[in-house]
């Protein structure tokens, strides 16, 4: 069996940070901040540090039709916003809405109705806060 697909993802920091990239390892790394978020109160009222905000969006592909096997093809779009409270923790709030294109076959040849009787849309919703250490 032979599968093939990929993606294809675009981030933007509002907060003005890049994507960090780790030369020893050959890697994305941990994301540097130009401040951490925290919230103190002071003696002129609330201190705050926004951390980095990033608004992310992807699309992947993935065909999974090989060798008599129709598992169909799914495309999916994805939006998203990462909030980094400081280079060893962050929120997720992610929006993916997918398709799965499956053509159904009965004897070799494509079924009655057999463009749609498979097919879907599939929507997700997801938050994460995520540790890393």
């Amino acid at each position: 069996l032979n599968y093939s697909g990929g993606y294809c993802e675009l981030g933007y920091f509002l907060t003005g940070e890049s994507r960090g990239y780790d030369r020893t390892y050959m890697c994305v790394g941990r994301q540097p901040l130009h401040e951490n978020a925290f919230l103190v109160d002071g003696e002129d009222g609330a201190l705050f540090g926004q951390g980095a905000w990033e608004l992310v969006a992807r699309y992947e592909w993935l065909d999974l039709r090989s060798e008599g096997v129709n598992g169909g093809v799914l495309h999916g779009t994805t939006l998203g916003v990462n909030w980094f409270l400081n280079p060893n923790a962050k929120i997720q709030v992610n929006y993916t809405r997918g398709y799965r294109n499956a053509t159904q076959y009965k004897n070799g040849s494509v079924a009655p109705d057999g463009d749609t009787i498979r097919d879907g849309l599939i929507q997700a919703l997801g938050a994460r806060f995520a540790f890393d250490f």
